[in-house]
């Protein structure tokens, strides 16, 4: 061992320690990555930043090793700590750390697409990419190995190019096409970057630890091309490939795990997705493998009982989404896209609906039948969903794909092309989520669109007409807080604790001012957490406490809307949300006046007085439980009803 570490006279002086280089260049970027990056972490995105740094480990410990052998490379003594074998202990850790720098990378750069949106049978010319990949990685595994011959000039490189064709071929075989199918913005820029920008920071690194000789290449087995001054081939070599590698791993486990989401499930355990991924199980390996291995040609399901939604329904989805609101958008993208996903697709349809409703129609009559079709859609795709398998035999034949049976309705009813499509591929992008929602759910929140109609009644005495707050509560309950529900039984299904579909959440919410009562109390005792307690999921009472704070939020936003929004709801729609009860006699007219629009509009810089019902909101958002915030993701609140959900549901 000791002749290992006799160098050449003419080698540099080592004047950089290995374990100094470590805390000049690699350990810094890496905290300021996960620093940036673990606000954002997903599951998934720990998986790999745990399984690729260990398979990395692996790979390469037997073959550095050998490197080192055969003086390959060499480091003076006094720069390192100590072998392990044969290579220094720095240098193992180094197999680490650049993974981890790659791989957080990478995910900086790519969490912002979603996988499943991609999951198309490839074009005849772009499944062709992966034949001449593999050709290119047998070509240089043969070369490789032919030149990997100790004390020649084409030793390292030799040694270089077999050693990294075989992992890029199995990861190209099985990315490159879903890369190339991602286009050029989503897939083929933050994959080049994600490739380009740690390998030229390597070499940066690189060129000035061998100016330091904290390591030397050996000028014997190296083939003394430089394109870069004091920087060989071989290194420059051996940082692209192997952040190509990192880089077409993360890209390889997206799209295992979008194919895996697409797959059916049964049973209440959810698919694989980056807000579940159990790593403790095996189970967890072989669907992973099985999903590699799979043909993007093959086809996936297409029921109610699928895990996923088909990607054209998913890109007609998410266009509504992106065309209707711009802040729901935007604030989804800090979402796991598993969760952006299923909410998105939640906002879609309540957003169709909502225009098929009031904006697709003319006339009470009009609008009362539209209504009825959006029931008649969710009929339809719960019948063969979970209340079909608990109540009675399916009624429709399950091998029609619920897309065709809702275009099948659709078609005698009087509308566009364009909003029949959005309606189906909303209405079939929700069918997955029948797992999570009980289908009265749905039937609550068209509960909330009757109401709305009823304001346009053409009789003075069957017009909808708010008496008192509990009036008032009981409209946002069915508009907002059933939402704020439903977000949350997707959440907590796709992390793995699915609420149970007879799960009844007490929907009395009382309201105090100045220490009056504004609502009636219920005798129905209301849920009550300790700020001290975490809740346990795995219990139904905190199940049901957890739930009932969601509508209570989902309400509170609600009111805050209807603060907001009196004088054009009454000008613009002829509605007033604010009950009688909450004028004063002196005020008596106002509610009729609010509904007939019949109001002096002020002028744009001035705004009504809106303090008091303000207040009644503040105290409400107050009285939500500050445990359940911190115990839970905010974005179990987040109703469609507030500022990013279509406002005519109110």
């Amino acid at each position: 061992m000791s002749t290992l570490y006799e160098s050449n006279p003419n080698w540099p002086i080592c004047t950089l320690s290995y374990r100094h280089f470590h805390l000049l260049w690699t350990l810094p970027l890496c905290a300021v990555l996960y620093l940036i990056a673990r606000p954002f972490l997903t599951k998934l995105d720990r998986a790999k930043l745990i399984l690729l740094p260990i398979i990395a480990f692996v790979w390469t410990t037997p073959w550095d090793n050998l490197i080192v052998k055969n003086r390959a490379w060499f480091y003076h003594r006094h720069c390192i700590w100590f072998t392990i074998g044969y290579v220094p202990i720095e240098e193992y850790f180094f197999f680490i750390v650049q993974s981890l720098i790659s791989t957080l990378w990478c995910t900086l750069l790519t969490r912002w697409y979603l996988p499943n949106l991609y999951l198309v049978p490839s074009s005849s010319s772009r499944r062709k990419l992966a034949i001449p990949a593999l050709t290119v990685c047998a070509l240089c595994f043969v070369l490789g190995l032919k030149a990997a011959k100790p004390e020649t000039h084409s030793y390292y490189f030799g040694m270089i190019s077999w050693w990294a064709s075989l992992p890029l071929a199995l990861l190209l075989w099985g990315s490159v096409d879903f890369v190339v199918n991602i286009g050029i913005r989503a897939g083929l820029v933050p994959c080049t970057l994600s490739v380009v920008a740690p390998t030229v920071y390597l070499w940066c690194s690189d060129v000035y630890a061998l100016r330091r000789g904290t390591w030397h290449i050996n000028e014997a087995t190296s083939l003394n091309i430089f394109p870069i001054p004091d920087l060989p081939l071989e290194e420059m070599l051996f940082f692209f490939v192997t952040n190509l590698i990192l880089v077409s791993a993360c890209f390889t486990f997206d799209r295992c795990v979008a194919i895996c989401r697409q797959t059916e499930v049964s049973g209440d355990t959810p698919p694989l997705s980056p807000s579940y991924l159990p790593l403790g199980s095996w189970a967890t390996y072989t669907k992973l493998w099985a999903a590699f291995l799979r043909s993007d040609r093959t086809p996936f399901a297409t029921n109610a009982s699928s895990a996923s939604v088909e990607p054209r329904d998913l890109s007609a989805s998410l266009k509504v989404l992106r065309t209707a609101s711009k802040s729901f958008n935007a604030a989804s993208l800090l979402l796991p896209w598993d969760l952006r996903t299923d909410l998105g697709c939640l906002y879609a349809f309540c957003r169709v609906a909502d225009d098929l409703v009031d904006d697709e129609a003319e006339g009470l009559e009009a609008k009362t039948q539209n209504l009825e079709v959006i029931r008649s859609i969710v009929d339809a795709i719960y019948s063969e969903g979970a209340d079909a398998a608990e109540k009675a035999p399916q009624s429709n034949n399950p091998s029609t794909p619920i897309t065709e049976r809702i275009r099948t309705m659709l078609a005698s009813v009087a509308l566009s092309a364009k909003i029949k499509d959005d309606i189906r591929a909303a209405a079939a992008s929700i069918a997955p989520l029948t797992r999570y929602i009980p289908k009265r759910l749905w039937y609550e929140m068209l509960e909330g669109y009757g109401i709305d109609l009823g304001f346009e009644h053409a009789e003075a005495d069957k017009r909808t007409r708010l008496e008192s707050m509990d009036d008032l509560v009981e409209y946002s309950q069915c508009v907002a807080g059933v939402v704020g529900e439903m977000c949350t039984r997707v959440i907590l299904g796709r992390c793995g604790s699915a609420v149970p579909l007879d799960l009844h959440v007490d929907r009395s919410i009382s309201l105090r001012l100045n220490g009056s009562s504004i609502t009636k109390e219920t005798s129905v005792s209301q849920p009550q957490t300790s700020s001290s307690r975490m809740l346990d999921l795995s219990q139904r009472a905190d199940l049901h406490t957890l739930l009932y704070e969601a509508r209570r939020m989902g309400v509170s936003l609600q009111l805050v809307n209807i603060a907001r929004d009196i004088v054009p709801d009454s000008v613009e729609l002829r509605r007033c949300y604010l009950p009688a009860a909450m004028f004063d006699k002196d005020d008596g007219d106002m509610q009729d006046a609010l509904l007939q629009g019949d109001l002096d509009v002020p002028k744009p810089a001035a705004k009504p007085n809106l303090r008091p019902q303000v207040e009644k909101d503040h105290l409400l958002q107050n009285k939500c439980d500050r445990k359940m915030c911190a115990s839970t993701p905010s974005d179990c609140y987040k109703s469609p009803r507030d500022s990013t959900m279509p406002r005519t549901q109110r």
